[in-house]
């Protein structure tokens, strides 16, 4: 899942573009986490896969994230476009 510590790279590189971090839990986090759950109701894991997606697709311009690094969790650099 992403994490906190990931709101602050993509901060890093395009500040404000998830909000703050309070705005990035209540948009995406509590949603995504919510609809995880073994008991999750079917409208948070509709709710979930909608932010998630919304999440990916926000993201898809600025992070590259290749599959193995998702599974795995290693971050290797962060490439800054300007």
């Amino acid at each position: 899942m992403f994490a906190l510590s990931d709101h602050c790279m993509v901060n890093f590189v395009k500040p404000n573009l998830l909000g703050t971090r309070k705005e990035f839990c209540n948009r995406f986090v509590n949603p995504i986490v919510n609809g995880q759950c073994s008991d999750s109701s079917l409208y948070d894991v509709k709710l979930m896969k909608r932010r998630a997606h919304i999440l990916h697709e926000t993201l898809a311009g600025c992070v590259q994230v290749s599959q193995q690094q998702m599974y795995a969790c290693i971050y290797f650099c962060i490439f800054c476009f300007f």
